[in-house]
């Protein structure tokens, strides 16, 4: 797949169409406030939406993977080297990074006036003037990926950091530098999740996190613990041994060389130290997609014609559903 992470990305009125969504999921955009624009402001006119992202459509199996202008950069392995009084400069700055994929389903179901809703309220009451910079899945990487590769471009530029993402594999990217605002429907409103919140829910710190799943499994991504190969080998036991050492790798070298707790919990950690690894390079975020940040995408955004753009764009938005609706029709009665 080719997709666009450019600065003044042209969005085509069909990336976001959920083809396969139903009629009833259709939005009234007029009064929905949308902040994705990086120009100047002109009272007298509304110009082209343009996105600094990486941008995508809906197939008609409902999944984005269509993207929309611009090209992707991923051949110079060149990264900003701001000066040290850029640094200072930038130091309490904020940038976003903006899962998208997540936002265009409702449930398992693509829904445009989901998208619009939750778009909606992150740039009218989340990042206001900051950076965004939107992410979909590039070619044989994740967005996950590719955000937490980029994450580590920001954060050595001085900037600090801020994923919105319902998606918990980011909490292994949290830091003082690095927060995380999801999505809470039943509040209706987005919720930041910092370090404190963290270590105040799992009494731990971040760096642990990656290391608990591996050994207690994780459902979701299809990742067995090993409580079906030590069953005595439980969340408490995980917890105090990583707490101690601070990481699954920390702890399985001690395990090769001398016992680190109860003789289940050595005779689990020494037997399985292979599969325990495996599973960290599955659940683990890379941090090696060949995507370069660009100095545009860090600017701060101009917000003034974002209501009159939003409108426009979804009324394009919902004419087209509403003529792929019709075609689908016309085919299947042909």
């Amino acid at each position: 797949m080719v997709v666009a992470m450019a600065a003044q990305v042209r969005i085509n009125p069909r990336a976001l169409t959920p083809t396969t969504a139903s009629s009833a999921h259709t939005t009234t955009a007029s009064s929905l406030p949308f902040l994705l624009t990086n120009q100047r402001c002109d009272t007298n006119k509304t110009r082209p939406w343009n996105l600094r992202a990486i941008v995508a459509g809906f197939s008609s199996s409902g999944s984005l993977n269509q993207t929309v202008g611009g090209q992707l950069s991923q051949t110079s392995t060149h990264r900003i080297e701001p000066s040290e009084s850029e640094r200072n400069k930038r130091k309490k700055k904020r940038v976003f990074f903006l899962d998208v994929n997540p936002l265009c389903y409702n449930g398992s179901t693509p829904s445009l006036h989901f998208f619009a809703h939750w778009i909606s309220l992150f740039f009218s009451q989340v990042s206001l003037t900051d950076p965004v910079i939107a992410v979909v899945k590039i070619e044989e990487h994740e967005a996950d990926d590719v955000v937490a590769t980029l994450v580590d471009e920001v954060l050595q530029g001085g900037y600090r950091v801020v994923i919105a993402s319902p998606d918990k594999d980011f909490k292994q990217l949290i830091s003082e530098d690095v927060q995380i605002v999801m999505p809470i429907l039943e509040f209706n409103r987005w919720s930041f999740y910092t370090l404190k919140h963290y270590i105040a829910q799992y009494n731990c710190y971040p760096s642990a996190d990656l290391s608990l799943r591996c050994i207690m499994g994780d459902e979701v991504d299809g990742v067995p613990g090993i409580q079906h190969l030590a069953p005595g080998f439980g969340r408490k036991t995980a917890l105090k041994l990583l707490k101690k050492h601070g990481s699954l790798e920390n702890l399985l070298n001690a395990a090769s060389v001398r016992t680190v707790g109860k003789q289940y919990a050595q005779d689990a950690l020494t037997k399985y130290a292979d599969y325990l690894r495996r599973n960290y390079e599955v659940l683990s975020l890379r941090r090696d997609v060949d995507v370069n940040l660009q100095e545009e995408w860090l600017s701060e955004r101009e917000t003034c014609n974002d209501l009159a753009i939003l409108s426009n764009f979804f009324k394009m938005l919902e004419e087209t559903q509403k003529l792929n609706h019709r075609n689908r029709s016309h085919s299947s009665n042909g």
